[in-house]
């Protein structure tokens, strides 16, 4: 969320997606700050938020 949807172009994160981890950033932040789309990453809404939080065994969030 927030300026934390930066960070989907970095090579770490790519490199997360390429090992099975699953990324989600909001779309309406990504929207505002005009950051590219990226193959692998979900651009969700809070309704995506609630329920990736509801079925993991570890979160975490970057802000």
């Amino acid at each position: 969320m927030y300026d934390g949807v930066y960070n989907v172009h970095k090579k770490e994160f790519v490199e997360l997606v390429d090992k099975g981890v699953s990324i989600a950033v909001c779309a309406l932040n990504v929207e505002q700050r005009k950051v590219n789309r990226v193959d692998g990453i979900l651009f969700g809404s809070q309704y995506d938020h609630a329920c990736i939080a509801n079925d993991v065994d570890r979160f975490i969030s970057f802000g």
